[in-house]
């Protein structure tokens, strides 16, 4: 079976729908940005890997439209088997940011909440993939619970979100001495210019340590002035991983600012810092168009406590987030932090009262050794102002206590938000038995990101109605299969692909073990695998697919293929297409028409093509045909009520109604790649001008047909 292909061609302009490797144009990115990433909340993810792995569900991509620097924040609950270290690095463009690679989580089986912020400085303009990976130290065991990944990038020319972000070099540690006071934390410093007032939020990342049970105090200067808190404890004792905390200022005035890091060390002990980097995000305070932001630190003082069981605020971390455009939001909560005896202190963050994701972490567990930090992150946050705060709570019996903590909010615009496509499936037609595995591939796009689908569906039926079909759908935001009952109820929910139960009905069975999701820039293909049962057999399908996005965008219910089921033939297929094109009246445009049969083009009857605004056959439409068994040419007449013509391709004559001129002397057949391949020339009239979508079908000699699929669109425009 071929892969068909639709092309519209015209005669002085060709531009087809980007192949899966092309990235969405610099048009769709912005001077600054924000890309966030959550894996389904579920099962503790581990590895035994000494070699690098992808951290699952921690992949995306993002678009720039000139030279930027970027700062990747991963956060998660994790922990490593005693006397073992996790390390982790981010990947861009399968290389990777600075630094190479860090400790997460050191010697320990005790899970806490830890976040790292790796740099890219000065990635050139277009397309980047992202990955998050792990490794284990051999014979140990690493394991993740929830996880997120944020990115942020800004231009040198950026205005309302201004970016800093420096990695020191990798190298030895760099050695705080005990009671020489506050000390510049080695190359981890630099300017950052605001073109307008701005509130700033400065994070410093490291790999942390003291020796003989001192503390590390760091604190952040801008402009030789300590931001909020005044100082916070990052580590106290041994090495148990990355530490990271966040300080902030606010109002800074339109200027450049100088920004480092200090830290001061108890007498009695040395402080160690390894890998480590600065990350400042200045947010416009006046009049923002595009970013929101809400930075804020909790006043000094003495430690607040709870022995709640039940959700309760922590004090004095919440505030309002006002927001001009809808975007998607990352929000980050530090804290000096322990619990009495083991315990174990759980954070959530909440916006306008709903939960946002993940719906909860293990902050931290135990007794005193310093800071904490994660982020909780959400898509499309809808414009206007909202209500963020921050929640704990402790074991039964146990005391939760916070120092020095912080709560920083931001969201920026999706300047360009796109619904998804529903592109093609593999394959495009044929024939199924009963009671066999059958694989479809489904590809879809969105100009966005493919990340950005939330939805997918497809449906194997005469049309798109889930009633007497077999209907299925995969939801990324649970990472669940799902398939409809017979009665057309309700989804019976499984488990994620690759993994899990089959789910059944009376009609077919999907095998979710067998069933992969792959993501690849803007394009992802869901993988499903079907038995058809016997009630459904001798049935000839069409198979419809459809996307949901996160903005709530869908790409509507596309016809892709078609299938028989138990059927002695297969049904034709035509080919996918997604050319857009504007035409002048009486100018020659030439539509290059696919379509096969698994049972040879020999067997095809009929090709159509059509141009409506939607697939109806009647009204303001152009409407031709293609009788293979004839080798004719013909056009429906203005009523719909009898076909003109019947004229061989290359025939010297014209079809025309007051719509359109069929120019039957420049249309052309071939099948010489084995299926029919027909060029018609086309010239529209002045009673046709506007926007109509374009949609092929076909249907063979035994009766059986393809729906129609749309393939592009047409505008007609009168000079």
């Amino acid at each position: 079976m071929k892969r068909l292909s639709l092309v519209l061609l015209v005669v002085f302009l060709l531009a087809p729908f980007p192949s899966h490797a092309d990235p969405p144009s610099a048009s769709m990115a912005q001077l600054s940005g924000l890309m966030v990433i959550d894996a389904p909340s579920g099962a503790t993810q581990s590895t035994t890997s000494s070699a690098w792995a992808d951290v699952p569900n921690m992949n995306g991509g993002f678009t720039l439209a000139g030279i930027s620097d970027v700062a990747i924040t991963f956060c998660a609950e994790s922990f490593v088997s005693a006397g073992k270290r996790m390390v982790v690095r981010a990947l861009v463009d399968g290389l990777p940011a600075s630094p190479s690679d860090v400790i997460f989580a050191n010697n320990s089986m005790t899970p806490y909440s830890r976040c790292f912020t790796f740099v890219k400085n000065a990635l050139g303009a277009g397309y980047h993939t992202l990955s998050i990976q792990w490794m284990v130290d051999s014979g140990g065991t690493a394991y993740m619970g929830d996880r997120t990944t944020h990115v942020t990038w800004a231009q040198p020319a950026a205005d309302e979100l201004t970016l800093l972000a420096v990695a020191a070099p990798s190298g030895p540690d760099k050695v705080i001495t005990g009671g020489a006071g506050w000390t510049d934390v080695p190359d981890i410093s630099g300017t950052l210019s605001l073109p307008a007032v701005s509130d700033v939020a400065i994070t410093f990342s490291a790999e942390a340590e003291t020796s003989n049970g001192k503390r590390m105090f760091i604190r952040a200067l801008v402009d030789g002035v300590v931001a909020s808190p005044s100082d916070e404890i990052l580590v106290v004792g041994g090495f148990l991983g990355v530490r990271s905390f966040t300080f902030v200022k606010k109002n800074l005035a339109v200027g450049a600012h100088t920004i480092k890091i200090q830290a001061l060390v108890d007498s009695g002990g040395d402080g160690y810092l390894g890998d480590r980097t600065l990350k400042t995000v200045g947010a416009q305070v006046l009049l923002p168009r595009h970013v929101g932001h809400l930075f804020t630190a909790a006043p000094s003082g003495p430690q607040v406590t709870t022995t709640s069981g039940a959700w309760v605020d922590v004090p004095d971390l919440s505030g309002s987030l006002y927001v001009p455009a809808m975007g998607d939001c990352a929000i980050t909560f530090t804290a000096e932090i322990y619990a009495s005896g083991a315990g174990r202190i759980f954070a959530r963050a909440l916006l306008d009262g709903a939960v946002v994701s993940p719906s909860d972490v293990v902050y931290t567990t135990g007794g005193w050794n310093g800071n904490q930090a994660f982020s909780f992150v959400m898509r499309n946050v809808q414009p206007g102002n909202h209500t963020v705060k921050i929640q704990w709570l402790v074991d039964a019996g146990n005391t939760a206590y916070a120092g020095d903590r912080t709560l920083t909010a931001y969201t920026f615009a999706k300047l360009a938000l796109h619904p998804p496509k529903a592109v093609d499936v593999e394959p495009l037609c044929g024939k199924s038995p009963t009671g066999q595995k059958v694989t479809f591939t489904t590809t879809f796009y969105d100009a966005d990101g493919s990340l950005d689908i939330k939805l997918f569906y497809l449906i194997f039926n005469t049309n798109p109605s889930y009633t007497n079909g077999v209907a299925l759908a995969y939801n990324h935001q649970v990472d669940k299969m799902l398939i409809r009952n017979d009665s057309n109820t309700a989804w019976i929910v499984g488990g994620s692909p690759g993994s899990g139960s089959d789910l059944n009905t009376a009609r077919a069975t999907l095998h979710v073990s067998d069933c992969m999701v792959t993501w690849y820039g803007n394009y992802v293909d869901v993988q499903w695998v079907v038995t058809f049962k016997a009630p459904f057999a001798g049935r000839v399908c069409n198979i419809f697919s459809r996307a949901l996005d996160y903005a709530g965008l869908n790409s509507g219910w596309q016809g892709v293929g078609s299938l028989g089921v138990g059927t002695p033939s297969s049904p034709p297929c035509v080919g996918y297409g997604d050319a857009n094109r504007s035409a002048e009246v009486n100018q020659l445009v030439t539509f290059l028409v696919e379509a096969d049969d698994p049972d040879g083009w020999q067997n095809l009857k009929l090709v159509y093509a059509l141009f409506a605004p939607t697939p109806n056959t009647t009204g303001d439409v152009v409407y031709v045909a293609y009788n293979q068994d004839l080798n004719k040419i013909s056009l429906r007449n203005d009523a719909g009520t009898a076909w003109l013509g019947g004229y061989a391709p290359g025939s010297g004559t014209t079809i025309q109604n007051s719509r359109v001129t069929v120019d039957v002397s420049q249309s052309s057949l071939d099948t010489s790649q084995g299926y029919i391949r027909l060029t018609l020339a086309l010239r529209f009239k002045a009673p046709f001008a506007g926007y109509k979508s374009f949609y092929v079908s076909a249907s063979d000699d035994v009766g059986y047909g393809a729906t129609w699929h749309r393939q592009g669109s047409v505008e007609v425009v009168v000079p």
